[in-house]
């Protein structure tokens, strides 16, 4: 399977580049809100980074299982992910924003994933990929809600 995996193995190291900027930057904004959401939002923000860590962590083990390896450093995940680290200090609402925007970027990302995954028969994959796309779906409505 390591051939036909090859290319499902870099659509993962994309995305598991993306997970590890995304986890990084919910624990930047968890550790940084403020105002009167707060509360609500610390929670939420790091209810969504431990979702995002588990998968982080389910992805690497896929590659490995897959006859692949993980992306060794965070120079090589930054080098690799789709999304923009974030140094500012937004106020809750832009956090919200920016996050939503990540979400859509990160679920395309997922949805080629899936493609190739499905194209080579790796339902296991797929799998995984749905449960992520299901927790992105689910995250995405509920920051927009928020945002409304």
């Amino acid at each position: 399977m390591a051939d036909k995996s090859t290319n499902v193995i870099a659509f993962l190291n994309g995305l598991l580049a993306d997970a590890s900027v995304l986890a990084r930057k919910l624990k930047h904004y968890h550790w940084n809100v403020r105002g009167r959401d707060f509360f609500t939002l610390h929670a939420a923000f790091e209810q969504m980074y431990t979702k995002w860590s588990g998968w982080y962590d389910a992805l690497a083990e896929r590659i490995v299982a897959l006859g692949g390896r993980p992306l060794p450093t965070l120079k090589a995940e930054l080098e690799s992910t789709t999304l923009q680290e974030d140094s500012s200090y937004p106020d809750a609402a832009t956090m919200v924003q920016r996050l939503l925007v990540d979400l859509e970027g990160v679920v395309q990302c997922v949805a080629r994933a899936q493609t190739g995954s499905e194209q080579v028969g790796d339902r296991t994959t797929v799998n995984l990929l749905d449960e992520i796309a299901d927790g992105i779906a689910d995250a995405s409505w509920k920051l927009k809600a928020y945002h409304a």
